[in-house]
């Protein structure tokens, strides 16, 4: 009985512990902070940890049976990989989330570096379809050193003029920026800012 529990505390604890790591990312998501991320960073270092261990620091191959128990392997004897959200399997997107961050690009700084888009001045309400988009450079959307912080990359263009700040963004595969409503790129004019 006390092997039947010890195996159920391991994937009990795989799962309050990436509980613990959506909470986290949440809460960063929703008031993001140079302090939030670091208890982030550190529970989803501690999660990978623990699977390690689990695999004998194998993370290529299968878990080690249990102790107390050598019939058995923790999560059923899936790959290491599985277990650990690696990949993109059928109906399911782990690789873009934050279980498979570059920790170690975090932990150097790569959140840290300044980030800035120019945004050129036009004399008038560009249109869709108006030369001047042409000029503008594409600006990436929440990706930072290929980590993206969401599950589609956006490419944005952004111009300007006296009043409002003109806006196309779209996914890779469709550079349009319409509004649907109206058929123009978004605006925030001074009473929406």
């Amino acid at each position: 009985m006390k092997a039947r529990l010890h195996l159920i505390r391991i994937e009990f604890d795989y799962i309050r512990k990436m509980a613990g790591i959506f909470f986290l990312q949440n809460a960063h998501t929703l008031h993001p902070s140079p302090s939030n991320p670091d208890s982030l960073i550190d529970a989803i270092d501690n999660w990978h940890a623990d699977l390690a261990n689990l695999a004998g620091n194998d993370s290529g191959g299968v878990f080690k049976p249990l102790s107390d128990w050598p019939e058995m392997r923790p999560f059923n004897g899936r790959p290491y990989a599985n277990v650990a959200l690696a990949g993109d399997a059928y109906q399911q997107q782990w690789r873009g989330t934050c279980l498979n961050w570059d920790i170690a690009a975090i932990r150097n700084g790569i959140l840290a570096k300044p980030r800035e888009m120019k945004v050129a001045e036009v004399d008038s309400v560009p249109g869709i379809d108006a030369p001047a988009w042409d000029a503008v450079p594409e600006a990436v959307l929440k990706e930072r050193g290929g980590m993206p912080f969401a599950n589609a990359k956006t490419i944005l263009k952004v111009l300007r003029d006296k009043d409002a700040l003109y806006v196309q963004s779209a996914p890779p595969s469709v550079q349009t920026g319409v509004d649907s409503t109206n058929h123009q790129p978004a605006a925030l004019h001074d009473d929406q800012r």
